[in-house]
């Protein structure tokens, strides 16, 4: 009611932000990512033996949230 109204007194409204496009699209979601790019780059760097154990667990699940659930990983 009046969204374009400025009212201290307005109850909150539960926010759900994403990675995806729309109304409630996560503003730091560029940061994010490059964030995550760089640690993996300095985690590979740092570990130079790590392996995947596993591939097919590793696999992305989900359509709106996509990544795997486990990475089941080791130093050789």
């Amino acid at each position: 009611e009046e969204p374009n109204v400025f009212k201290t007194d307005r109850p909150p409204k539960p926010i759900l932000a994403t990675f995806g496009p729309g109304p409630r699209m996560c503003p730091g979601q560029h940061l994010a990512r490059k964030e995550l790019a760089l640690v993996l780059a300095v985690v590979l760097e740092r570990l130079p033996t790590l392996v995947l154990l596993d591939p097919a667990a590793s696999q992305p699940v989900g359509a709106i949230i996509r990544g795997p659930h486990t990475l089941p990983v080791a130093t050789g």
